[in-house]
């Protein structure tokens, strides 16, 4: 494995040869001298710290973020942008820009939590929770916790709550709740209305 590391950094370095690129300004590049390119090109021995400056100026090489931003477009290749998909969106952010509440309601197949996936990697203040029939209070509680990235050291649910709205309180998130209705009667969604606070936090979306 080590070795497959060296050899594709290794190609990095003559490719940079062959368009030009002098050994000299390698290395100045690198933060080493001329000689410990060409020592690493012939086959010698180098440190671990001069092959981490090699993977980096990798990173940085124009050609490598073009790959990478390709591959990024090719993984999003299976998230379609349709008319409900922009709605969702619009109302998360819409949600989020006004530390509000919002319900989102759907039938099966419209494409509700693959865009609300969408909507948590382009934040990183938004969790995501899936809800299902067989959870309890203090399964919902661990389960938010899990999400915000902390682990609740409470043993009461009434303790666990506290703790909770004391982490949320100093570390604010929007908390998207997937399949609410899992947890919470279709009847009881309906009514809520923008304005109240949903389970523990006034920066909520629940999706059904």
């Amino acid at each position: 494995m080590e070795q497959l590391r060296i050899d594709e950094l290794k190609t990095f370095i003559i490719s940079l040869i062959d368009s030009g690129v002098t050994q000299t300004e390698i290395g100045k590049r690198l933060g080493y001298s001329r000689s410990q390119v060409s020592k690493f090109i012939d086959g010698g021995k180098v440190s671990d710290e001069f092959l981490a400056a090699v993977e980096k100026l990798k990173e940085e090489h124009p050609e490598h973020k073009e790959v990478t931003e390709a591959k990024k477009s090719v993984e999003d290749l299976d998230f379609i942008l349709t008319k409900d998909a922009k709605n969702i969106l619009g109302v998360c952010k819409a949600t989020e820009s006004i530390n509000g509440f919002s319900v989102i309601l759907g039938n099966a197949g419209t494409g509700k939590t693959e865009t609300v996936k969408q909507f948590v990697k382009s934040s990183s203040n938004v969790v995501y929770i899936r809800c299902n029939c067989l959870m309890a209070t203090r399964d919902i509680l661990k389960a938010i916790g899990r999400a915000c990235g902390t682990v609740l050291q409470a043993n009461s649910k009434s303790e666990m709550f506290e703790e909770l709205i004391e982490y949320l309180i100093h570390n604010p998130k929007i908390l998207i709740f997937d399949e609410i209705d899992q947890i919470m009667p279709v009847k009881n969604i309906k009514r809520l209305r923008p304005s109240e606070t949903f389970t523990i936090s006034s920066r909520n979306m629940a999706t059904h």
